[in-house]
């Protein structure tokens, strides 16, 4: 049966939809049944900032945190053999 709007697909189809993408992508924490790490700190943590270091820390034992000075997943490092060069009137500074 054809759907003509996207309300139509999303009543006919949206609970099949999210089944589905519940099944490919487990998560690392779920809030509502996962225990949040204890870090000793001068203050606790706020509930959901306890939540979100848990799943982080999770991310990061995973492997899958990806920090600044690494390229990104799949990348290749090619060896650049020019040497970037300035062009000759900046080489020298101005007299001020």
């Amino acid at each position: 049966m054809n759907c003509n709007t996207l309300r139509e697909y999303l009543d006919r189809y949206g609970a099949l939809m999210a089944e589905r993408a519940r099944q490919a992508f487990e998560p690392l924490h779920v809030p509502a049944t996962d225990a949040v790490v204890t870090l000793d700190l001068k203050r606790p943590m706020l509930p959901a900032r306890a939540h979100v270091v848990t799943a982080a820390k999770k991310a990061a034992e995973a492997n899958l945190i990806v920090r600044r000075d690494q390229p990104p997943v799949g990348a290749r490092r090619r060896p650049c053999a020019a040497k970037p060069t300035r062009p000759p009137n900046l080489l020298s500074s101005p007299a001020r």
